[in-house]
């Protein structure tokens, strides 16, 4: 039932930003291209967040503690990459520190980083 609810909601939101316009006018020509780049932006911020986790595990196989990355994005980068919101390219530095510090993902990286500490260099991080 949720499905359809999400479905329903998805379509209005579509039919709004097509239907958007002035008082002259019932329809907004830009609508299908301000839903085109929502659409791009979302695909740029999914793309920023594999190359931070990518990053994140070149870090660790370089023998830098990964355990620092979340903690940078979280308080010097504050001002970088974007907002967040449905017209940023880039996911706000705070979601892009949670992400990294996922328990999955900062395990991986923290397996990577003691692997190149032991001296056993780096099998794999994928």
């Amino acid at each position: 039932m949720d499905f359809v609810w999400v479905l329903i909601a998805l379509i209005l939101l579509i039919f709004a930003i097509l239907n958007v316009g002035n008082s002259t006018s019932r329809r907004n020509p830009d609508g299908p291209a301000k839903l085109w780049g929502m659409f791009k932006n979302f695909r740029s911020r999914r793309r920023e967040e594999g190359a931070d986790y990518i990053g994140l595990m070149l870090m660790a196989s370089a023998g830098y503690n990964p355990q620092v990355a979340p903690t940078i994005y979280k308080r010097n980068l504050r001002n970088l990459g974007g907002e967040g919101d449905i017209n940023s390219t880039h996911p706000s530095s705070i979601k892009r520190a949670e992400l990294l510090n996922k328990a999955d993902v900062m395990n991986k990286a923290l397996a990577v980083y003691k692997e190149v500490k032991a001296g056993e260099g780096v099998r794999s991080f994928v």
